[in-house]
């Protein structure tokens, strides 16, 4: 009886073992597979970058906005926005300073729209259901100001090269737009998506 219960305990212990040998296999290969899809490639959204050079693009006197739109799709879960001033105009020329506002849609073709088409079947930017996003915004304090229902951080950069990220968390969007105002700044942005 007693050598039938110590085969019996051995057994479970060898079955136990492979277990866990797999269980720790798996989760390590998991892990990696994970950890290497964690973030995507970044990419230009305003200017460009090739090798050491950043070249912005020029925001005058605040009297436009222009938008930038990003495809996120349906995997992503956060959206972050890093920025650089490439130029800051001297203080001559008024304060140098940025404002950023964010919406979002699930549109199909959200990132493809014109607002002129001849196709009947295309959506128009103006056909667009675009909608808020700034309290998806991580870690923005002090600087938000909520005009015409859209968050809108204003940010002065103090000297060409400052920076800062902007992230946007808990996405449920096929995509994000960034509606840029400056002032005597030229500006640079890159994007990088986190998949869930």
């Amino acid at each position: 009886m007693k050598n039938k219960i110590n085969l019996i305990v051995c057994s479970f212990c060898i079955l136990l073992s492979v277990f866990l040998i797999l269980l720790a296999f798996f989760l390590k290969n998991n892990n990696s597979v994970l950890a290497s899809r964690a973030y995507t490639t970044a990419v230009d959204l305003v200017g460009s970058r090739s090798g050491t050079t950043t070249t912005g693009v020029a925001f005058a006197n605040n009297s436009a906005t222009n938008t930038y739109r990003s495809i996120v799709g349906e995997e992503a879960d956060s959206l972050t926005y890093t920025i650089k001033a490439t130029v800051v105009g001297a203080a001559a020329l008024g304060t140098a300073n940025a404002q950023f506002s964010f919406i979002a849609s699930n549109d199909p073709a959200c990132g493809t729209t014109t607002s002129t088409t001849l196709e009947q079947w295309a959506t128009t930017t103006g056909q667009i259901n675009w909608f808020d996003v700034s309290p998806n915004l991580l870690g923005v304090t002090n600087t938000l100001s909520l005009p015409a229902g859209t968050g809108t951080i204003i940010w002065n950069p103090s000297s060409a090269g400052h920076g800062r990220q902007i992230t946007l968390t808990e996405l449920s969007a096929k995509c994000v737009a960034l509606q840029i105002s400056g002032s005597s700044t030229s500006l640079w942005v890159q994007t990088r998506t986190k998949i869930k």
